[in-house]
């Protein structure tokens, strides 16, 4: 993957991710509606010491942030409609 991903045509992908450290290790979670992923993720207001992934979804206004070495994509899949959330 890219360090900087768009995907702004219709609605966006579904992001399955799997813990892989943390306190979720082991679970998983799944991101509807997904229109960016910043991997290596500063805020322009903190600069962060561990890597961080960033999931964004313009279509609900909503996005989170993950330590890189915690998660891990599981997969990526075109959405084909608007999920009641992100």
């Amino acid at each position: 993957m890219a360090r900087n991903e768009t995907f702004y045509k219709g609605f966006g992908v579904k992001v399955i991710l799997k813990f892989v450290g943390g306190a979720f290790k082991g679970h998983t979670e799944t991101l509807r509606n997904v229109t960016e992923i910043h991997k290596n993720f500063n805020s322009r207001y903190a600069k962060f010491e561990e890597s961080k992934t960033a999931f964004e979804s313009d279509i609900h206004f909503q996005g989170i942030v993950y330590e890189t070495k915690d998660v891990k994509i599981v997969s990526i899949v075109k959405e084909t409609s608007k999920a009641k959330s992100f």
